[in-house]
């Protein structure tokens, strides 16, 4: 241990340079595993910052647990709770130490402990309050439990085993794969009553977080539909392809070494080929580690199936960021290392030494720059001024809708919504959806989202378009509250009754219009524009009810006017007055519908559904 303090207090000094350039909620995810701790310590597990009290589909109940005890001494000082990330990167670093320590000489122990504890990927998240460097954590402790039941078969180990089994799976669902991953190398190792054992505490929690989802939100994992769009995406060839190579460039060049290399053709075959070197060395110490016997040869097999599932995970996930490798990382680094070791007989002690230093010192460079021009952009900056004054301004009471509702919440103690009933097909209907979920204020604010490649739902381009909405209609958003320096600016939306009216007809004229009633339909778009003659959806709804009735065309042309005088971006009254331009044997106008129509497809969230409808108008407009 003694020759292990100086390493350690070393990669401490590294994670207080590093968290300068974090702040608890600047990553949203830790501001819900934060309130997450806190609802467990009033007796229940929902979102607080939620007007609606409901549960939290995506954060598991097995972090916020964990974290529950230092959210009850540290509040309100959350920054104290990076305190609690470094402690565990710590006791993550000595863990797998122990756990290969087994395998290692004392210097190869040594080299492993610099290599991960003062990993640039590892300092930089050690001071986040996510999940994931606590996974890692559970997940390297069950494998030191696992050795001694495999060793021993002791019984009480082995529940032991099976209750961090339970805690990994509600700490992140891919924990299935760790209980996978264990029960494999038990029953390799033929401890068939241990393997049993370990069952019992595994399945109880299993089930216990199973039936708490399905009430709470009626599904087991909330992730569900996030994964379902995932595997939509990569049921491209070509996108799946390029995500494989993302992946393998995370998990084995860019995490282990820090090497950024450039997303072209050679970069691509130099990661290929790292990521390659690396599987053949860590393979080698794998059987290295297995020769010894029957028990090493279980572990192994669970250690090596833990990180091809957590990777064929990733691989089935659209979204990419390096903590996503952090459970990975160890187990890779010190199967990496005793390849070395094996390979290099006899240990030059020095020159690996020197190496590890040049390849931290460079993934460190890389990293340290990163981390500062994160820092420097307003969406990395903690908005104290707007926090201020939305404490200071907005009643305890009121509503908000902000990219961050969590982190808001954490620090002004205001609810708020994410997304207003869901995401918004446009202006009109975003402004009706606020409305009836009574909303009073909108915190237009910057924010970094994870990397989702091509065709994946993209967060940030919605937060853009919302702006826009925000920006365009002064009307029934007035701005109370601008910082250019935090780039946010406060929305107050105006209260507005006969929109909501209006609006409800709108929508009955909608459903009666879709079961075929025209007329009953036509009745209720009057009655709804009688309350708000300038509403958009209702004046094009009417225009394209008559449309396509092949009825009151030329009131269906007024109405469509009307519809783009009050908003000249509206998408769909260009195409359907394109359409009654082409029914009325007007070619050149209808053409002309179509280019204003295309002029204005970037106003809407579903661009690339429109720019193909669009497409297909043309061909019929020819």
């Amino acid at each position: 241990m003694k020759r292990l303090a100086p390493v350690l207090a070393l990669a401490l000094v590294l994670y207080w340079l590093y968290s300068r350039f974090y702040y608890v909620g600047q990553l949203n995810d830790d501001a819900y595993y934060v309130l997450g701790a806190r609802s467990l310590l009033q007796g229940r597990y929902v979102d607080l910052a939620d007007p609606f009290g409901r549960a939290m589909p995506f954060f598991p109940p097995g972090f916020p647990l964990f974290l529950s005890p230092f959210a009850l001494i540290f509040a309100p000082h959350w920054e104290a709770l990076r305190l609690v990330g470094m402690g565990v990167a710590c006791a993550s670093a000595l863990a797998l130490s122990r756990l290969f320590g087994r395998w290692l000489a004392p210097a190869g122990s040594l080299l492993l402990l610099a290599l991960y504890a003062g990993n640039a990927a590892v300092c930089r998240s050690a001071s986040w309050v996510i999940s994931d460097s606590f996974f890692t954590l559970l997940a390297l402790s069950s494998f030191l439990v696992m050795r001694r039941v495999l060793e021993r078969g002791e019984p009480a180990a082995a529940l032991l085993l099976g209750a961090l089994l339970g805690w990994e799976w509600v700490v992140r669902p891919t924990g299935l794969v760790l209980a996978a991953s264990a029960a494999a190398g038990l029953l390799y190792a033929r401890r068939w009553r241990c393997a049993a054992l370990a069952a019992a505490p595994a399945l109880a929690v299993w089930a216990g977080e199973t039936l708490r989802g399905l009430a709470g939100h009626r599904a087991a994992v909330g992730y569900w539909p996030r994964l379902q769009e995932s595997l939509g995406f990569l049921a491209d060839p070509l996108a799946a392809a390029d995500q494989l190579q993302r992946v393998a460039n995370l998990f084995f060049v860019a995490v282990p070494f820090g090497l950024q290399l450039p997303y072209s053709p050679a970069g691509f075959l130099l990661s290929a080929v790292l990521a390659a070197a690396c599987a053949l060395l860590a393979a080698r110490g794998a059987r290295a580690a297995a020769a010894l016997g029957r028990q090493d040869q279980a572990l192994v097999l669970a250690m090596a199936l833990f990180a091809l599932g957590l990777l064929a995970a990733q691989a089935s996930w659209a979204a990419i960021s390096s903590r996503y490798a952090l459970p990975v990382l160890p187990l890779l680094l010190g199967f990496l290392v005793l390849g070395a070791q094996r390979r290099l007989s006899p240990w030059p002690g020095r020159g690996l030494a020197a190496l590890a230093a040049l390849i931290l010192l460079g993934s460190h460079a890389a990293a340290w720059r990163s981390a500062a021009d994160a820092a420097a952009r307003p969406a990395q900056r903690f908005p104290a001024r707007t926090l201020a004054w939305l404490s200071g301004h907005v009643p305890a009471e009121a509503v908000l809708l902000s990219p961050r509702p969590a982190m808001t919440y954490l620090y002004t103690g205001r609810r708020a919504l994410a997304d207003p009933r869901g995401p918004a097909n446009d202006r009109e209907e975003f402004r009706y959806s606020l409305l009836a979920d009574r909303v009073s204020s909108v915190v237009d604010s910057p924010m970094d989202f994870l990397y989702r490649p091509g065709r994946a739902s993209q967060p940030a381009a919605a937060l853009r378009l919302r702006a826009a909405w925000l920006a365009s209609w002064p009307r029934a958003f007035q701005p109370v509250f601008s910082d250019p320096e935090e780039a946010t600016t406060v929305y107050e939306v105006a209260p507005d009754p006969a929109f909501l009216r209006a609006y409800g007809l709108h929508l009955a004229a909608r459903r009666q219009l879709a079961a075929g009633r025209l007329q009953e339909g036509l009745r209720s778009l009057d009655s709804a524009l009688a309350v708000r003659p300038d509403l958009v959806k209702a004046l094009n709804a009417y225009g394209a009810a008559c449309l396509l009735a092949g009825t009151r065309l030329d009131a269906a042309e007024a109405r469509l006017k009307r519809a783009l005088r009050q908003d000249p971006r509206c998408f769909w009254a260009w195409l359907n007055l394109s359409r009654l331009y082409r029914l009325t044997r007007r070619p050149e106008l209808a053409r002309s519908a179509l280019e204003r129509a295309a002029e204005s497809v970037s106003w809407f969230p579903n661009s690339a559904e429109l720019s193909v409808v669009l497409g297909q108008e043309r061909e019929l407009s020819r």
